[in-house]
C-alpha cells in the first residue's frame, strides 16, 4: 500500500507539475502575441507613411507636368491646337472603323 500511495502522490505532483508548466506556456504565448501585435503596428504604421510619402511624390510630379504642359500650350498655342486635332483626328478613324 506505501508504493501505491508513492505513485499516486509522484502523479500528482507531475500532473501539478504539468499544470504549471501550461500556465506558463500560456503566459509567454500571450506575451508573444502582444509582441506580434506591436511589431505588426510599427510595421503597419511605417508601411502608411511610405504609401503617403509616395502618393505625395505622385502628386508633385503629376502637378509639375501639368503645369510644364500648361506653360507648353501657353508658349505655342496654334501648336498645341493642332495636335488636340491630330489626336482627335485619329481617334475618330480609330473608332469609326468598329
Amino acid at each position: 500500500m506505501a508504493t501505491a500511495a508513492s505513485k499516486s502522490n509522484g502523479t500528482n505532483s507531475d500532473y501539478e507539475a504539468l499544470e504549471k508548466q501550461i500556465a506558463a506556456l500560456k503566459a509567454d504565448i500571450s506575451a508573444l502575441s502582444g509582441t506580434m501585435k506591436d511589431i505588426g503596428a510599427a510595421r503597419a504604421g511605417a508601411i502608411r507613411e511610405q504609401g503617403e510619402a509616395a502618393v505625395e511624390q505622385a502628386r508633385a510630379k503629376g502637378r509639375a507636368a501639368y503645369d510644364q504642359a500648361e506653360a507648353s500650350v501657353r508658349d505655342n498655342p496654334a501648336m498645341a491646337v493642332g495636335i488636340a486635332a491630330g489626336i482627335g483626328f485619329l481617334t475618330g478613324l480609330i473608332l469609326g472603323r468598329r
